[in-house]
Parts: C-alpha cells; sequence; structure tokens
C-alpha cells in the first residue's frame, strides 16, 4: 500500500471521511500550507482528544465519577473543560489573549474556537502573520498537556520560555533557507523583542 494511502484510511477512521482533492494537495505539502485546510485542523484536533485522556473519558471507562483533576469539580471534564472553560485555565488564556494582543492588534480577541481550531481568524491578523499565530496558540495548547494530569495551571512564564526558543528557531531556519531578512522573519523578530523588553512583566 503506497504511504499515502495509508494516510487516507487513518484519516478516515478518525475524522470519518477522506478529504476532497484540494485538501489532500494542502495536507501532503508544508505545515503553512496544511493549516489551511480547516478538515485537517479539526483531523489533528481529534488525534490529541485521543491522545490525551480526559476525566470524563476515564468516567466512562471505569463508570464512577472522577471530575476535573485541576479544579476538583465534580462536573463533565471533557476535553473543552480541560484545554478552555476550567476556571483554573481562563487566566492562563487572558494572559495569553493579552501577549496576542502585543503581537498583532489591541482588537484581537481569543475565543474558544480559535484556541481550539485555530478558526476563524480574527481580521485584525493579516493573513501574512497567520503562521505566527497558530504557531503560537500550538505553544499554548502544548503547554496545558504539558501539565496535563497536574493540579497546577500551566504558567506564563512557561509559554514565553517555549515561546522564546521556537521564535528564535524560526528566525534562524529562515535566515539559513533565504539568506534575508523576510516579512516572517520580521515578524518573529517582533515576538523576540517582546519577550526581551519584558513587556510581559505585569503577567
Amino acid at each position: 500500500m503506497h504511504n499515502n494511502d495509508k494516510i487516507w484510511n487513518y484519516y478516515r477512521s478518525v475524522n470519518g471521511h477522506v478529504p476532497n482533492d484540494r485538501d489532500k494537495k494542502l495536507i501532503l505539502l508544508s505545515p503553512k500550507q496544511t493549516s489551511l485546510s480547516l478538515h485537517w485542523r479539526l483531523f489533528t484536533w481529534q488525534f490529541i482528544h485521543r491522545s490525551y485522556v480526559t476525566p470524563h473519558k476515564m468516567e466512562l471507562m471505569f463508570k464512577k465519577n472522577i471530575g476535573c483533576w485541576r479544579c476538583d469539580l465534580s462536573i463533565k471534564a471533557d476535553w473543552q473543560h480541560m484545554f478552555y472553560e476550567c476556571h483554573l485555565i481562563k487566566p492562563y488564556w487572558d494572559k495569553i489573549n493579552y501577549f496576542l494582543q502585543m503581537v498583532f492588534n489591541d482588537k484581537f480577541q481569543i475565543s474558544k474556537s480559535i484556541i481550539l481550531f485555530n478558526a476563524p481568524v480574527p481580521d485584525c491578523v493579516p493573513r501574512t502573520k497567520y503562521v505566527i499565530l497558530w504557531t503560537l496558540l500550538a505553544i499554548a495548547r502544548k503547554n496545558i498537556t504539558s501539565n496535563w494530569k497536574s493540579k497546577a495551571s500551566p504558567t506564563f512564564k512557561q509559554f514565553m520560555n517555549m515561546v522564546s526558543a521556537v521564535s528564535q528557531l524560526e528566525m534562524n531556519t529562515i535566515k539559513g533557507r533565504t539568506e534575508r531578512t523576510t516579512s516572517l522573519y520580521v515578524a518573529w523578530q517582533k515576538v523576540t523583542e517582546i519577550l526581551e523588553n519584558n513587556d510581559c512583566s505585569r503577567l
């Protein structure tokens, strides 16, 4: 079987259908172009959903009340609660929102939809900076999964440390590939300057 056929068979088993030809081409190109496919974003999120067992999923498996292991409330602690709705997670996303306002525009407002699916992208974010937004959101989500079964909530400092490492890597990669300063490089440079100038100190 061709490697691509394995991808589509696995995609079908998780997502319930096979993407159309346009989405297939996007998926097989590059992460930057792949991110344009809503079907692929949904698939990626469903993969995360299956990889990290939530308290609600454990309740279904073991037939007993577990509740959120972070806030200790006996509620339906599904993946939406664990990633966004838990009251101990909300302050973390408020700080991420403030950071994204500094990077893009003070009109930027984070939402559950963009946290979970990278869509819809607010009008205040230019298309040339979509990749940076998606990367920063991915880092924010990764910070949550890194603290998955911990009672301690993910911290903004942990997020900043991860962003610093990724931004430097991205800038070095762009410079090494193109040998010139591109608009994407400049955008990442702004992220780095925000971190270095300690503009997030009040958070």
